[in-house]
This record gives C-alpha cells, sequence and structure tokens, in this order.
C-alpha cells in the first residue's frame, strides 16, 4: 500500500489496536481515566476545551450548553446519583433529547430541557452524545464518513440490508425492543461516536447533531468502508468509443459514449480481465453532490483506486445505470430542503369590523402574529434552518374601489434571503400592516355585509406567485362570506366557488403544488338578519373552496394520510373579543409551527438515505407517537413532490449492492477533491493576491507567496513550528493529508525557507544558484499561482476553465521545475443545473479537479 496508505492508521487503526488508541484518547479527553467510559464522542470523553468544542464547563464540573443532546443507548438508566450503585429512577429512550448540566467523573446530570432549571437525575455519559459534529480523523483532519456494505461480492444475488440499533450492546436486532433502522442504499452518513471495545459506529445522516437529526443507530465497523479522504473518483467527461473500441463491443458505434471498468478484485485490474462493472462518465456528475469515494490506493503491476460504489437495484427491476438513481435521491433530497422555506401569506377584510382582528396580527396590546411566529421559529429548535417569508393584501368591496382590492405587501422576486434581508423583510411588513384602515369613506354606501372575498382570493394568489417550490400558506381572516349576484348588481365580476378553486390549484396543475388555504371565521360583529346570513355564508364557502385543494392534493397519492376539513377551517363563533384575539394568534402561530417542523422532515431524509420507499416512510411517520402532529397536507405534498424524482423508489425499498471495486489510474478517470465552502473561500481569497505577478518586484513576489501559503497552512494545521520552516508542503500533507493541494503541484517541492531565504543577489542576478531561487523561477511560480486564481473563480461562479500546461524549461538552474500556465478562458456546461458547487444538509461544498488546485 502507498499513497493513501495512511488512512489505516486513523479509525480503522484504532479498532484494530484497542488498548494504544483508548489509553491515549482518554488522556485527550480530560476526563477521568475510568474502564466504563469507552464512546469516543460519548459526554463521558467529552472534551469541552477542544477547538471544536460545544459549551464549557468549570472545575467543579457544571456544564454551560444550551443545545440539547441526544440519548444513544435505548434504555439509557436515570439514576439518582453519579454511580452506577446509585437508585434507578427510570429509563430514558434512544434519541430522546436532554439538557446537561454536570459532569462528575464519567455520570452526567441531566435536565429534560437545557432551559429548565430543575435536573431530573443523573446518566452515565457514555449513553449521551456530546459530539455535535462528526469525529476527525487522527491522520486527516476530515470528518468520519461511511458508506454501509450490503455484499462483498459483486456476484451473490441476495442483498441483505445493515441494520442500524439503537444501543451499542444490541448487535442481534432481532431480539431489540425496537426497530432497527434498515440501511440498504449508497448514502453518506457521518461518524459521530465509537465504541473501540466492541468496534462499534454511531451514525447519523446529518453533519451536525442538531435536535431534529435523526440519529441512525449503531453499526459495526465491519459494516461498511470508512471515507477518510477528501479524495472522489468519476470517469473523464469525454470518453468515447473509437473504430477499434466499438470493433471490441457487439451493437457499439464510433462515437458513443464509453465507460470506463471497474473491477471487482486488485488482481482482476491487473490484468484487465472482463469489466465487472463498467462505469459512464460524461457532465452528468456535475448534476448531484456525489462521487466514488476512494478509501485507499493499490501499487503494483499498475495503480489502482480503491473505491466504493452501487450495483443498483429497485425491487425487482434493476438499472444498469447507477447515475439515475443516485440523482433521483439527490433531486428529492433537494426538494425536502425546498420544504423548509415557507411562505405565509395573509388575506384580511379590511372593513370596520375587522379592527380587534388587524390588531391581534399587528401585535396592538400583546402578542401579534408576526412576533409570535418569529418567536417561535427562533427559540424552537425544530425550526432551524426554517425561512418564512411574509406578505398580505387586504380585500373590502367594490365601494372602495379597484374591485375591493386594498392595500397589501406581495410576496418578493428574492426566493433564498438572507437573516438580514429577512429582518428588513419583517420590519416592512409590520410597518405596512400597522398602516392599514378600516374607516370607510363617508360618500360611499357599502349595500349589503357581504365582501368580495373572492376576488381578493385571486389578488392573494397572484401575490404570492415567486417563488413556486416554497410551501405557499394562505390565511384568510374575515367574518363574512360572498355573494355573487351582489357583486354583479354592483358592476362587478361574479366570481364560483369552482373557479376560485381552479385559481389556487392553478388549474389542477399536477407539477405545482396548490396554495394552501386556511380560512379563520372571527366573532360576529352585529345582529342584523342580513349581517348573519352574510356571515353564515362564510364556512361553507370556505370548506366548498378548501375540499377541492385537499382533493386536489390527495389525487394520485399511496400514503394514506389524513386531512380534514377541521384543519383548515375554523370558525370563533361566539368567543368574546379577547379570546378571539388570543385564539387568531394561536391558531395561525399552530398551524405555521406545523408546517414548519423540520423533524418529520430529517426523518423521512435518513429513511429514504436508507433505502426505505417513500410511501412507507410516511405512513410510519403517521403511526409513530412523536410525529402524530405532522399534517396529513403536509405529507401528501411530500409524496407529491418527491415521486417523480425517487421513480419507482416512491414504492418500492431500494436495495443497492454496495461493495468496493478497483479502477485503474490512468487518464480515463478524473479525481475530483471534497471542499468545504469556507475552505474554498479561504483559497480563493489566498490567491486573490496574485495579480500581474509579471509587474510585481522579485523579493515583494517571493513576500507575497510565503505570506500567503503560511496564513492558509495555519488556517489548515495551526501556528506553524520553527521545523515548520524547513517542511515541504508534502510534509505538511503528511501531517493533514487533507489539505486541498494538487497532487503534481510545485508548490508541494518547495519550503517556506526556499522562499524566505532568497539572497538579494540571486535574484537581481535571475538565474538563481548555490540553491536559492532565482527571478526567472520565481515568476514561474508567480503565475502558476495567477493563473490558479482564475481557475478558481471559474470554479466558483460554475463554469469549467479552459487552461494547458507548458512544461518545456524555461529557466536555467531551476530548484524545481514549474510549468508555464497558459489560460484560455471559460467555458459553460452544455445545459443548467450543472455545477462544481452542491447543497448537501444545510452545508455547501465544492468537488474540485485535482488538476484546478495550486
Amino acid at each position: 500500500m502507498s499513497g493513501l496508505g495512511w488512512q489505516r492508521r486513523g479509525l480503522r487503526g484504532c479498532l484494530g489496536a484497542i488498548a494504544a488508541c483508548g489509553i491515549a484518547l482518554l488522556a485527550a479527553a480530560g476526563v477521568p481515566d475510568r474502564a466504563e467510559a469507552n464512546i469516543l464522542g460519548s459526554c463521558a470523553l467529552y472534551d469541552f476545551g477542544a477547538k471544536d468544542g460545544v459549551g464549557s464547563i468549570d472545575e467543579s464540573g457544571f456544564i454551560q450548553r444550551n443545545a440539547p443532546v441526544p440519548v444513544i443507548r435505548e434504555g439509557a438508566v436515570l439514576r439518582d446519583g453519579p454511580s452506577e450503585r446509585a437508585a434507578a429512577l427510570g429509563r430514558l429512550d434512544f434519541a430522546q433529547r436532554v439538557g446537561i448540566h454536570r459532569r462528575v467523573g464519567t455520570y452526567v446530570e441531566i435536565k429534560s430541557d437545557p432551559r429548565d432549571a430543575a435536573t431530573i437525575g443523573w446518566v452515565d455519559g457514555d449513553d449521551l452524545l456530546c459530539r455535535a459534529q462528526p469525529l476527525v480523523s487522527t491522520t486527516t483532519g476530515l470528518e468520519q464518513k461511511f458508506y454501509i456494505k450490503t455484499r462483498a461480492s459483486f456476484q451473490d444475488d441476495e442483498v441483505v440490508p445493515v441494520k442500524a440499533s439503537p444501543s451499542v450492546d444490541i448487535v442481534d436486532c432481532d431480539t431489540a425492543n425496537r426497530r432497527c433502522r434498515e440501511l440498504s442504499r449508497f448514502a453518506l452518513h457521518y461518524v459521530h461516536a465509537v465504541d473501540f471495545q466492541k468496534g462499534r459506529l454511531l451514525l447519523l445522516s446529518e453533519f451536525q447533531a442538531d435536535v431534529t437529526a435523526p440519529i441512525i443507530g449503531w453499526v459495526s465497523a465491519q459494516d461498511g468502508y470508512l471515507w477518510e479522504t477528501r479524495l472522489g473518483l468519476r470517469p473523464r467527461t469525454d470518453l468515447v468509443l473509437t473504430d477499434e473500441d466499438a470493433v471490441a463491443v457487439a451493437g457499439a458505434q464510433p462515437g458513443e459514449e464509453r465507460p470506463i471498468c471497474v473491477y471487482e478484485t486488485p488482481e482482476a485490474a491487473f490484468r484487465q480481465e472482463a469489466c465487472t462493472f463498467p462505469l459512464l462518465g460524461g457532465e452528468r456528475w456535475f448534476g448531484y453532490p456525489i462521487r466514488m469515494p476512494v478509501i485507499d490506493r493499490v501499487d503494483g503491476e499498475k495503480s489502482l483506486f480503491s473505491v466504493v460504489l452501487p450495483v443498483p437495484g429497485v425491487g425487482d427491476q434493476a438499472s444498469a445505470d447507477i447515475i439515475d438513481q443516485i440523482e433521483g435521491l439527490e433531486n428529492a433530497l433537494g426538494a425536502l430542503q425546498q420544504l423548509r422555506k415557507i411562505d405565509v401569506f395573509f388575506l384580511i377584510d379590511g372593513t370596520q369590523s375587522m379592527q380587534p382582528h388587524i390588531d391581534a396580527i399587528v401585535g396592538r396590546g400583546g402578542t401579534g402574529v408576526l412576533g409570535a411566529i418569529r418567536d417561535a421559529f427562533t427559540e424552537d429548535r425544530r425550526f432551524a434552518g426554517t425561512q418564512v417569508r411574509f406578505g398580505f393584501r387586504v380585500y373590502r368591496d367594490i365601494y372602495a374601489g379597484d374591485n375591493g382590492i386594498g392595500e397589501g405587501m406581495p410576496l418578493g422576486q428574492v426566493c433564498d434571503l438572507s437573516p438580514d434581508e429577512l429582518d428588513e423583510e419583517y420590519i416592512r411588513f409590520d410597518r405596512a400592516v400597522r398602516a392599514i384602515t378600516t374607516e370607510v369613506p363617508a360618500v360611499t354606501k357599502d349595500p349589503d355585509h357581504e365582501e368580495n372575498l373572492f376576488f381578493g382570493l385571486y389578488q392573494a394568489v397572484d401575490d404570492m406567485s415567486t417563488c413556486d417550490e416554497h410551501v405557499k400558506m394562505l390565511f384568510v381572516i374575515g367574518d363574512t362570506g360572498y355573494d355573487a349576484e351582489s357583486q354583479i348588481a354592483q358592476g362587478g365580476i361574479g366570481i364560483s366557488q369552482e373557479d376560485v378553486a381552479d385559481f389556487l390549484t392553478l388549474n389542477f396543475d399536477e407539477t405545482v403544488d396548490p396554495v394552501i388555504p386556511f380560512f379563520i371565521q372571527v366573532p360576529e360583529a352585529g345582529e342584523s338578519l342580513s349581517y348573519k346570513a352574510a356571515y353564515a355564508k362564510f364556512t361553507p364557502q370556505a370548506e366548498a373552496i378548501t375540499q377541492r385543494v385537499l382533493d386536489h392534493m390527495g389525487r394520485g397519492t399511496r400514503a394514506a394520510t389524513e386531512t380534514t376539513l377541521e384543519d383548515h377551517v375554523v370558525s370563533l363563533r361566539g368567543r368574546s373579543l379577547s379570546e378571539a384575539k388570543g385564539d387568531l394568534v394561536q391558531q395561525i402561530l399552530d398551524t405555521v409551527s406545523r408546517f414548519g417542523d423540520q423533524a418529520p422532515i430529517n426523518e423521512i431524509i435518513a429513511e429514504l438515505k436508507g433505502g426505505e420507499a417513500l410511501v412507507n416512510v410516511i405512513t410510519q411517520l403517521q403511526r409513530a407517537d412523536e410525529f402524530n402532529n405532522v399534517p396529513g397536507l403536509r405529507l401528501s405534498q411530500i409524496e407529491r413532490r418527491l415521486c417523480d424524482e425517487l421513480g419507482p423508489a416512491c414504492r418500492e425499498r431500494v436495495y443497492n449492492v454496495i461493495a468496493q471495486g478497483f479502477i485503474v489510474d490512468d487518464e480515463d478517470v478524473v479525481t475530483d477533491v471534497w471542499m468545504e465552502h469556507d475552505e474554498f473561500s479561504q483559497w480563493r481569497k489566498m490567491l486573490e493576491g496574485f495579480r500581474n505577478t509579471s509587474n510585481t518586484e522579485p523579493d515583494k513576489l517571493a513576500g507575497l507567496i510565503v505570506r500567503q501559503m503560511t496564513r492558509v497552512l495555519q488556517g489548515q494545521i495551526g501556528d506553524l513550528t520553527v521545523e515548520d520552516v524547513n517542511r515541504s508542503v508534502a510534509e505538511y500533507l503528511n501531517r493533514r493529508h487533507g489539505l486541498p493541494v494538487g497532487e503534481f503541484s510545485p508548490l508541494l517541492k518547495y519550503t517556506l525557507s526556499d522562499l524566505m531565504t532568497t539572497r538579494e543577489g540571486a535574484l537581481s542576478g535571475g538565474q538563481g544558484g548555490d540553491g536559492l531561487i532565482g527571478v526567472c523561477e520565481l515568476n514561474l511560480l508567480g503565475n502558476w499561482l495567477e493563473r490558479h486564481r482564475e481557475i478558481f473563480d471559474s470554479v466558483f461562479v460554475g463554469e469549467i476553465p479552459v487552461f494547458e500546461l507548458d512544461r518545456q524549461s524555461a529557466c536555467a538552474n531551476v530548484r524545481h521545475e514549474t510549468p508555464m500556465v497558459r489560460f484560455k478562458g471559460y467555458q459553460s456546461f452544455s445545459k443548467p443545473g450543472l455545477d462544481f458547487k452542491y447543497v448537501i444538509g444545510d452545508r455547501t461544498i465544492y468537488w474540485v479537479p485535482s488538476e484546478y488546485l495550486p
């Protein structure tokens, strides 16, 4: 083994040498050395003072941490003291969240919620997960990522899912008290804890262990592949069959797309036997955030990549191309992410009887709707990552002009708002709603009590039309209904209930979600017979319109989602004014909160990544006590949005054959490097300093290179020592293999000392000498970095950089050879939606081809 063979000294190495790694880990964790504390990532071993630590702990063991932590052992014992001999008070559920208050030894005193003053007992710290992010490889400095393994051979017929258990002690899931989560799909998981004695890993499907992140469960280290590198592999984009190739492949034509070959064993790859699994390249790889993870490198007759990959199958129908299935899952997960964005729109009756209720919405004399929703979504971690936009429209009657359509604030064109932009929107909304007036002009007279509600619905849908991927919630707040004959008599337009339903559903378009209506009727404001007749029309009209929308949403869905009119049409009839104002705010808050709760969304993501069929997940959610508050319409909405993307996986469990394969390292394959958004930005910022280097004085250019390289290396590794100055960048890679530097970069050959000790004579002479760097060589380094700035800029904007390397030596007496980079410009991808940048959960990453790296 060579190249990537270092990764075996990371977590895999510790699992094979428990004694050595265990002692080191206990010492590093800063907690008492106790045999019972075996789980790295648990609260027993957690180092609050670490660089990535969350919270703090004082000398007496009291903990300051606002975020709750999950229980990672089913039936964890709650005791009345910090000892296994203390009396048992009860048991905790796997994945239950609790607050942590104090640590004594390896026991942790807990609360039901971090904000509570009172504690409820003590728990073994190994039963709680304090690690907020994945464990980090001791060799690469990268998070521990994991792909499950469903079989060891390409030839086996039966695929047996891996079962993730709710306790580190449960190996046989058939005897577990709770259902183990089955994993049978090629999907990325993160390692958040490890029990070295048992050789078991705790997996999460999310990078951040926040309050809604599903805890996948415990698996054996032998159940999959640990991915500790940042390298992913794909075939080159321009592979086609030549005339000679076409002759060798029955029925093939020259110019057809040519795959690379994945072999089952290194020996088969060395001998290039019959291809076990062909893998297509092309631009399709830029459409989703996945590559074939490189887990090792094998040297022999040829250099090989060892990768993890799936051979797909859904039910009885197997697909020949893994791309479609993986892309379908990624598109479905992307559609789920869009459900985190909610548009809340109010259609408000602006007549005099509505003034107290407008005051309630605004918050005059109490908490208003806007403030209540903002407070809930800010303080409740279930809504983390949820974006809520607000808008409104006022309707009255013909007497007010413009068919009764009054003031309003339509939703804006910008679909993704920053926190500051959202704040500005909230301020605009608050000011605009407070300016609503219910005064009737003295020169006009309203001939009846019905208002132009239906025309208001038309206008509201138009006001909400931007960003159609967002969840659209329309709250209609009024007291009286609509009368078409009265509107016509006043010179207006008569509209039917069917017309309104048609408009709300965009002509019953199956490809776009309808606006979801919620009608709230405020208490009566009059006693006359004509008013009561108008008041009585509101609820039946609302129910008829809503039922048409619900029928449309449920059409074609398979999950037995239950949605009733009571969830969408509410009357506050008979309530006192004070009760009605409070109920109005609470009704809207509860409804928006149920749609904004991310816990069921994250559970669906975890189950889909495990391979479960979407319809089965939705059915399970409806039966689970912890998710019994999920609106049925929300689940129908999810099924509608995702089924087209998932294809057969909507209704049938996915059984991927996930195995290790071997690919010859040659010009047909490309290695891409995984880079976090912040990391990519840091390198762009470093390269930004290199402009017009050919006009920069040599000593200043040398200083700039040293300064920028030092800044990046310190950010990646930490403070540099005196010894570091004389290490080459390649040696830095031996310390932190995750540093994103091109494999053949000339920078690998230099030390900081090389550039810091260039003498004036060597620079002025231009050719170098005595092992020093001359002006010509320094200028080549400047060109290398300046051109890579342009390459990184093109990656940032999603365009393909076009460049070539001239490797002919341009300088005499060089210390190291550096090619001249000739940058030719940018090239767009062949179709929209392709990019180097991807969103995974709430993280943005880049897959940067290694040849683009400096």
